[in-house]
């Protein structure tokens, strides 16, 4: 009876082991995560096109022809 009466008790202390804390994440997001991406895109390509724009211009004064910029 003793080993049976042991056995018990190594089964009751296994069993109140801590289980990590699992946090859920969602595994689908949607549209709302890509809004911050494109946003930084488009400020990507307003940037771009103004130094563009800047560098038109100063090649057009240094290439010598006299003309007023309109």
């Amino acid at each position: 009876m003793l080993l049976g009466s042991a056995a018990k008790k190594n089964q009751k202390k296994s069993k109140n082991k801590k289980t990590p804390r699992i946090i859920p994440i969602p595994k689908k997001g949607g549209v709302l995560p890509l809004i911050p991406i494109f946003a930084g895109l488009s400020a990507l390509g307003a940037l771009t096109g103004g130094v563009g724009n800047i560098v038109k211009v100063i090649n057009e004064l240094n290439s010598g022809k006299n003309t007023p910029i309109h």
